[in-house]
């Protein structure tokens, strides 16, 4: 009967280690998976189980060699645990620098995202008013900087006449005079919106607007007579304007002899100008044939024999 008990407690006994060890690793496993079960709580287990399998050897069901199986897999599931706790600190403190890490390389994104979204706003060109894009004439991977022209926005139905003007106007064209353009076999009312006074090969620049809507089909750069009235109208005496005013400025002429076989320089006051006459107040009389043809030629002469 003593072999048989002895045998029953050695063939009953593995299956009791076996349960509590497989426990034990389902424990290790637990806490691996769950970090919130400290070293204490299950080092206290353990310690009941131990007890548990002591006072089964002290009661003669547990023998020697048992317990110290026992002993020995707790000691190495307690040192196991320790392993696995300071594992677990390690890769906690780890974690925390790299979410740190990865915090910081995220804001270093960030900031790097919004300065190509400034970088890519920057490439993108506001037009000041509305219109349409004329002269357009970019080339892909041409270079440009701050103020280079690269088109022109046209004003739709908001056109604008720019006239060059004789610069002896230059006194008495003023903003806010009338004029006159003359599209087609229509007459549209103008204004001087701005007058520019740098002089340019003997002529200044002024710009006029409609007071009305202007008629469709113009285009930029295309050329329409205007005039402007510069005062009331009056009887004078009057030469056409032509090239003899470019060499003497208005200030003599080559009047022509009643037997119109020469000429002689005379001098002369000129007085207010159109595109087509020029007024003579002192110099000339009525009736007087004047050469009109350029003066280039006789700058140094006073007499000419014409033949």
């Amino acid at each position: 009967m003593e072999r048989e008990r002895i045998a029953i407690q050695r063939e009953t006994t593995p299956n009791l280690l076996k349960t509590q060890t497989g426990r034990h690793r389902k424990n290790r496993q637990s806490n691996r998976q769950n970090p919130e079960i400290t070293g204490q709580a299950h080092q206290s287990r353990v310690l009941r189980s131990l007890q548990i399998h002591q006072q089964l050897h002290d009661q003669q069901f547990e023998s020697d060699a048992n317990l110290r199986s026992f002993r020995d897999e707790v000691d190495y599931d307690a040192k196991h645990v320790q392993r696995l706790e300071n594992a677990r600190e390690r890769d906690l403190a780890v974690a925390a620098r790299q979410s740190g890490e990865i915090d910081q390389e995220e804001t270093r994104l960030r900031n790097n995202l919004l300065v190509v979204e400034t970088s890519l706003d920057a490439l993108v060109l506001h037009a000041p008013v509305g219109g349409r894009l004329t002269n357009f004439d970019v080339q892909p991977g041409q270079s440009l900087k701050a103020g280079d022209k690269i088109g022109q926005i046209d004003s739709e139905g908001k056109y604008r006449l720019d006239a060059d003007i004789d610069e002896f106007y230059l006194g008495r064209v003023v903003m806010g005079e009338r004029g006159e353009a003359d599209i087609g076999d229509v007459k549209l009312p103008l204004n001087v919106a701005r007058v520019h006074p740098q002089v340019t090969n003997g002529q200044f620049r002024a710009e006029l607007t409609f007071d009305k809507s202007p008629p469709e089909g113009l285009r930029r750069g295309e050329s329409i007579d205007v005039r402007i009235t510069l005062g009331e109208t009056h009887r004078a005496l009057v030469l056409s304007n032509g090239a003899w005013l470019e060499g003497s400025g208005g200030s003599s002429a080559f009047i022509v002899a009643p037997d119109g076989k020469s000429a002689d320089r005379t001098t002369i006051t000129s007085g207010r100008r159109n595109p087509e006459q020029v007024e003579i107040t002192s110099g000339l009389l009525e009736g007087e044939h004047v050469i009109v043809s350029s003066y280039n030629s006789y700058k140094k002469f006073n007499h000419l024999a014409i033949h």
